[in-house]
């Protein structure tokens, strides 16, 4: 027979570091700047969405490739949620130099609500921000109550 075993307690160190800053400089040594982050609506209503266009430039002396990352952030809401969701991405190859407009359209079932525990999407009028790069630009959706229904939940901020 084998003998009895009481409670085991096992130990390990965590090194205890700060995260890493977020960076927009890319692996590929060069660096890139974001400027003109522009909404094509400050209001967002009903089932209608916003499109968000922002200018990215590779001001390096090499060719690189940049991820750009479209973050949301809810201002006020009934729960706690992140201070910054991603929402959306894309990695772009950039010339020295070169500038291009990359767009992200906002959809509100699909970027601005959440999961409640019983499973269905909540989504709450209020203030958002978008921010990208180091832009950022904040507007106002104000269409939940009107689209309250079954496996929908409203309220207002």
């Amino acid at each position: 027979s084998l003998p009895a075993f009481g409670p085991v307690l096992v130990t390990r160190t965590v090194a205890r570091t700060a995260p890493a800053p977020v960076s927009t400089e890319s692996v590929s040594y060069t660096t890139f700047r974001y400027s003109n982050l522009q909404l094509t609506d400050s209001v967002l209503t009903g089932a209608g969405a916003v499109r968000a266009t922002v200018r990215v430039t590779n001001t390096g002396p090499k060719a690189g490739k940049e991820a750009v990352l479209w973050y949301l952030t809810d201002e006020v809401g009934r729960i706690a949620r992140p201070v910054r969701l991603l929402k959306h991405f894309e990695k772009q190859n950039f010339q020295p130099g070169e500038a291009r407009e990359l767009t992200f359209t906002i959809e509100p079932q699909k970027s601005l609500s959440y999961p409640a525990a019983d499973g269905r999407r909540v989504l709450e009028d209020g203030f958002f921000t978008l921010r990208v790069g180091d832009q950022k630009a904040r507007f106002r959706y104000a269409g939940a109550t009107a689209q309250a229904g079954p496996g929908k939940a409203a309220g207002g901020k």
